[in-house]
């Protein structure tokens, strides 16, 4: 786990909560609308869902 620039592990923690809980609902939110995206759209909004969760634990 890579530390802010305070050093705060509870807030690196948090910001790895929420970006685990994003990939979670988006994952569903894709999952549930698999039919309407068809296989272009789900690996598009995964792969965005993917990198946000990235850019919010880095």
């Amino acid at each position: 786990m890579r530390l802010s620039a305070g050093g705060d592990v509870r807030f690196e923690s948090l910001l790895n909560h929420i970006g685990n809980q994003m990939n979670a609902e988006g994952a569903k939110l894709i999952g549930d609308n698999g039919e309407t995206l068809g296989v272009p759209g789900k690996t598009a909004g995964l792969a965005a869902i993917h990198r946000i969760k990235h850019s919010t634990t880095q």
